[in-house]
């Protein structure tokens, strides 16, 4: 086994089938040759600040020809269901990957192949993000979920290809905060379902459940399909409000200039 000494971030790893073979190429050469992988971390690019964000190990395995690579692929009675490989690899990660993050919250995923684990990672860190974006609010403004609103929509030019996430203190029009919720792969919308929360597998069903999760108990969903717009300035996604208008997200003026750190 060779593992790169990085926990990347998705803006750090590379992003085409040719440079990712490229890796796997160097990275197998380690592993087979025993060889201890080195790696310039002057040249890694700088990571975009977010409050949750996936970070991969990676790495290459060799294993002899046409045999198992994981417990779960083996046969009986070595084999291992893989919720149970999933559990023991929690358990015994949980404090190497602690010390390397302290005071971090994270959920570990088993081991996978590159880009299945790279879409599969995007799709996981969605609700995390929401309930991260509604602990930083809480902290940063000293107010509690039940004091904060959520507005979900629909963004897309015909269909819709991801919702977005409004928040605002109760009461308040203003949007102070916003989170972008991706949809991915045969993740589909139909335009009169958008704000549809009756299927318990769509994705707009869970947006809800992870908002009523987080503590928030006031939220509202538009039914119309919203352009997906940016700001002009900064590059930000626009967010809506309760009453339909799209504007920018911004943390009131009062707002501490010294805010906690969050990971």
């Amino acid at each position: 086994i060779a593992l790169l000494p990085w926990l990347y971030s998705i803006d750090q790893m590379p992003h085409s089938h040719c440079q990712t073979r490229l890796l796997l190429e160097k990275l197998a050469g380690a592993a087979v040759n025993g060889q201890e992988i080195k790696l310039e971390l002057r040249d890694m690019p700088e990571t975009i600040p977010v409050l949750a964000d996936p970070r991969y190990i990676v790495g290459a395995i060799a294993t002899p020809y046409q045999t198992p690579i994981f417990r779960w692929q083996e046969d009986a009675p070595r084999r291992q269901e893989r919720s149970i490989c999933l559990q023991n690899w929690q358990l015994g990660m949980q404090e190497t990957i602690a010390k390397i993050m302290p005071g971090c919250e994270f959920e570990l995923t088993l081991p996978e192949a590159y880009f299945t684990n790279c879409r599969e990672a995007d799709r996981k860190i969605r609700p995390l993000s929401i309930l991260a974006a509604v602990n930083y609010l809480e902290a940063t403004l000293n107010v509690e979920a039940a004091g904060i609103s959520a507005i979900v929509a629909g963004f897309g030019e015909e269909q819709c290809d991801e919702y977005r996430i409004s928040f605002a203190l109760k009461g308040s029009k203003e949007i102070i905060y916003g989170v972008v919720w991706p949809l991915y792969d045969r993740e589909s919308v139909p335009n009169d379902g958008i704000n549809d929360i009756s299927m318990d597998d769509s994705p707009i069903r869970e947006i809800y459940d992870t908002i009523k999760a987080s503590g928030i108990d006031d939220q509202f969903r538009h039914a119309e399909l919203f352009n997906p717009e940016m700001c002009e300035d900064c590059g930000a996604p626009m967010f809506v409000d309760r009453a339909g208008e799209i504007v920018h997200a911004e943390m009131p003026e009062d707002t501490p200039d010294q805010q906690p750190l969050f990971h």
